[in-house]
């Protein structure tokens, strides 16, 4: 047991190991997460931006689709023009539109319908502009009773029937 004592005795004061991270390491770290940082974040925000764009494209196909059905149940009546007529009260087998997209604004878009003319209303123009300009998106979208798709590739600027077709 001598022995034991000595070779216990025998250890220097500052024998145990130190954990832990120097400065040098966590300034690597920091510059590295930092990097992936800036070339990340930016393809995210244009992942993003897509994703408001195309969900703002489906809902316009939505409405167009909506409005036809709605023309089809009500000759007497043709189109609407709000967004709330498309969303039938009932059962919810009546629906004819999604009540977020009739609510005006979904994904960072908002819409509207407009022009319409006649009765029973034979025409309409249904707009989608970015809540955010830039943001939340960087083209406005339109579609009237042709059902063609337009844009205007300044968010700025109201989408019309005559605005560029969408390929």
């Amino acid at each position: 047991m001598h022995w034991l004592w000595n070779s216990i005795a025998l250890q220097p004061a500052n024998h145990k190991k130190a954990f832990g991270f120097s400065l040098a390491d966590v300034l690597i770290i920091v510059a590295v997460i930092v990097v992936i940082g800036t070339l990340l974040v930016p393809r995210l925000l244009r992942l993003r931006l897509a994703a408001d764009e195309a969900s703002a494209l489906d809902s316009l196909r939505l409405i167009n689709t909506a409005e036809f059905s709605y023309s089809a149940r009500y000759p007497d009546r043709g189109f609407t023009c709000t967004l709330a007529s498309l969303v039938e009260s009932g059962n919810g087998r009546d629906r004819l539109l999604d009540p977020a997209v009739a609510g005006g604004v979904k994904d960072g878009y908002r819409f509207l319908l407009a022009n319409c003319g006649g009765m029973p209303v034979t025409s309409y123009l249904v707009t989608a502009v970015p809540t955010a300009p830039n943001h939340s998106g960087v083209r406005s979208f339109c579609s009237d009773q042709t059902g063609i798709l337009r844009y205007t590739a300044d968010s700025a600027t109201a989408c019309t029937a005559n605005s560029r077709a969408l390929e």
